[in-house]
């Protein structure tokens, strides 16, 4: 009897096994001559019984072979098959085994059924969706190639409780108001789909959460990208975005392509919160590495509520970081295009988030680079929103108002706007606490703000329909180069550090009231007599910054408020084009009491077309508009240098260093102007006339000013 010594099976070469000597006549029996296999791959196994050496081989990649236990048929030898999964259609292959010498062979025929969970067509996705429907479907389906859904009726789904994979495939043709996926759940994940510019997608007019792939995320919706526009001819309020309504969970790779053009026909009485990519994002939730490259429109009558848009999500209560917009923004409070008419209560434009409340989060590295525009008529006050208090108006390039959170290497190179057209209007509410803001980076931050950079214009104009500013007293607004302003803060410090603004900055104002600041990097930098000192440290300005209207206005090279401010440079023009005789204007701050400044250096020219009177609250300097002339604090303006050109018409009360100091209120504190150890350097010219070693001192205060508090002592040196 023949022995079968050996059996070695290969992919390629086939498997050979050596038989002893041949003493009988050549004979081959296999156990089987098909297998059907499942799509999903399976094992199987083939006895062989040869009395010759043999070989066996397969004419598909996709089976593979090799020795197994002998338990089958009673032969000597057995192959163990492997099938391998199925991602395409049905197949068949061939197993043949042949003796080496030639003359003898078997066939083993393999079918394998098509994979049913890759869906290809149409249909086949249509039947997926009512599987997810009625809980039917597994965490296997996926994509196998671009879908086209021209007219085809997709069913509605409450919630998506399975993982689906898009494989980087495409959905076209897709014409729907409702959410692909509805509500997906805790643990469900949606990855690696698109969503094509040939679908037709329109918001719903109900009120609630709305997004074309999820209406609420609580599971995790990644590498998704939608390039198809929407549109909403009567926007409700609730949370909208083109690819999420409401993140409670984690989004990250999404990116927007498409437009959002979004209209309300009525005032708006509840919240509305609009993002390209995600209208809200929760507490607990994450959004990392989003991008918005569409533009996001929204317009209405007016709003008496909360009302964001933004890019990438409108009101963001969770870890947002590395997320970027592109696109333009716009949000209109007003009866008609252009109008600038509507009411407005809380609204907030900015380029990645409307609002930013994550608590004792990081922003970070999060960027702009499209236009922000804003339009309104009038302002009905303030409102608390979450934990934020005193929410007004908000234009911003990354964030407009952030409660308590970090931001740190954000940045914004788009053009920002904010127009408000009837800031005289009776109905107009003046508060205190009211700003109306404007921030290159973030409008009202709540937190430290470091190494943030502005490099995109600010244009602002917040004007009287008669361009009177007796008829807006009501009005308050702050802007800034980086921030608007932390008036309204309650931390004990949300100071800035690192920050640079090149942006040039143009604004025309008519509001009467002294509460308006603006500046270089920051228009209030905090309350004027906070316990709790906000510190601007080692900032920068280049851009020029330039007020007209008819206003009363603190206008600074880095800050128009009182607040501490250290190591900073402004090298941009400071310019009082029109205002009223009240304004306060200064290389560095305009407006310096309660906190002092030091290291700090001015080279950019102090202008102003407007004659200022020398009161309690009007007049400019190259370093200080208005210093100490009330909250009888004492202060310090040490070591720092001034190499500008101030001017101002004759009888302003201008000088090369601080237009007025320790003027009425001041009591009896002491002000330093330079100490002996510290010094300010001093160079430039004042009123057309150059500065020398010789003449400096005369112009380092105004020459006609009588202190009213002799406590103020001059130590300052000619800059050579």
């Amino acid at each position: 009897m023949n022995k079968l010594l050996y059996v070695a099976l290969s992919l390629a070469c086939g498997l050979t096994v050596l038989s002893c000597e041949k003493t009988e006549d050549p004979s081959i029996v296999v156990d089987k001559t098909e297998i059907e296999a499942e799509f999903g791959g399976q094992q199987e196994t083939i006895g062989v019984k040869c009395n010759r050496d043999w070989s066996a081989t397969s004419d598909v990649d996709w089976i593979t072979m090799s020795h197994a236990a002998e338990d089958a048929f009673e032969a000597p030898s057995y192959i163990l098959v492997t099938i391998q999964a199925n991602d395409g259609e049905t197949r068949t292959g061939t197993i043949t085994i042949a003796s080496k010498s030639g003359g003898l062979n078997a066939s083993v025929i393999v079918r394998q059924g098509e994979n049913t969970e890759i869906i290809r067509n149409a249909d086949r996705f249509v039947e997926y969706l009512n599987l997810v429907k009625e809980g039917k479907a597994t965490d296997s389906f996926r994509l196998g190639a671009d879908i086209d859904l021209s007219g085809k009726t997709l069913p509605e789904i409450s919630q998506m409780n399975y993982t689906f994979d898009g494989q980087n495939f495409t959905i076209k043709n897709w014409t729907s108001s409702s959410s692909l996926f509805g509500k997906i759940g805790s643990g469900a994940t949606v990855r690696n789909l698109v969503i094509d510019a040939s679908c037709s997608l329109t918001i719903p007019e109900s009120e609630g959460n709305f997004g074309f792939i999820a209406t609420e995320n609580n599971g995790t919706i990644e590498n998704v990208v939608n390039a198809a526009s929407a549109s909403a001819s009567s926007i409700a309020a609730g949370n909208k975005g083109l690819i999420c309504g409401i993140n409670t969970g984690v989004m990250s790779n999404c990116t927007n392509k498409g437009d959002i053009i979004a209209a309300a026909d009525a005032v708006m009485e509840d919240a509305l919160c609009v993002g390209g990519v995600a209208g809200a994002s929760a507490s607990k939730a994450r959004m990392n590495s989003c991008v918005n490259e569409g533009s996001v429109s929204v317009s209405l009558p007016g709003s008496k509520t909360l009302v964001a848009a933004a890019g990438v999500v409108g009101n963001c209560e969770s870890e947002i970081g590395s997320c970027d917009n592109k696109g333009a923004i716009s949000l209109f409070c007003e009866s008609a295009e252009g109008k600038a008419d509507g009411c407005f209560k809380a609204v907030s434009a900015a380029g990645v988030a409307g609002i930013v409340s994550w608590e004792n989060g990081n922003v970070t590295n999060c960027s702009n680079t499209g236009s922000v525009t804003f339009r309104g008529g009038y302002s009905l006050g303030v409102q608390t929103v979450g934990k934020i208090t005193k929410f007004s108006s908000n234009v911003a390039g990354v964030a407009g108002a952030a409660y308590k959170c970090k931001f740190e290497d954000c940045c914004n190179t788009g053009r920002l706007i904010s127009h408000v057209g009837d800031i005289g209007n009776a109905a107009s509410v003046y508060q205190t606490t009211s700003r109306q803001s404007v921030g290159g980076v973030i409008s009202s931050p709540w937190g430290k703000v470091t190494k943030c950079t502005n490099k995109g214009e600010i244009d602002v104009d917040w004007i009287t329909v008669a361009h009177n500013a007796a008829l807006a007293k009501n009005f308050v607004g702050q802007v800034g180069g980086v921030v608007a302003g932390d008036y309204n803060s309650d931390q004990v410090s949300s100071s800035m550090e690192g920050c640079i603004n090149e942006g040039n900055i143009d604004i025309v104002f008519d509001a009467s009231q002294s509460n308006s600041a603006f500046g270089g990097v920051a228009g209030w930098g905090g309350k004027e007599a906070a316990a709790g000192v906000n510190v601007i440290r080692n900032c920068k300005n280049s851009g020029s910054l330039t007020l007209d209207g008819f206003s009363k206005t603190r206008l600074g090279g880095i800050s128009g408020s009182p607040v501490k401010i250290e190591g900073c440079v402004n090298s941009g023009e400071v310019y009082l084009k029109g205002g009223l005789a009240s304004c306060a204007v200064g290389g560095i701050a305009g407006f310096g009491n309660f906190h002092n400044i030091s290291g700090c250096e001015n080279y950019g020219n102090v202008k102003s077309d407007v004659k200022l009177a020398g009161t309690e609250s009007s007049a400019a300097g190259g370093l200080g508009g208005l210093v100490g002339a009330v909250g009888n604090t004492a202060m310090t303006y040490s070591g720092c240098k001034v190499d500008c050109t101030v001017s101002a018409p004759t009888g302003s009360a201008a000088s090369m260093l601080v237009g007025v100091i320790g003027h009425n209120k001041s009591g009896g504190k002491a002000f330093a102007v330079g100490t002996a150890e510290s010094p300010n350097k001093i160079k430039g010219s004042f009123a057309g006339t150059t500065l020398t070693p010789e003449n400096y001192q005369t112009y380092m205060r105004r020459p006609d000013f009588k202190l009213v508090n002799n406590s103020v002592t001059f130590n300052v040196e000619y800059l050579k």
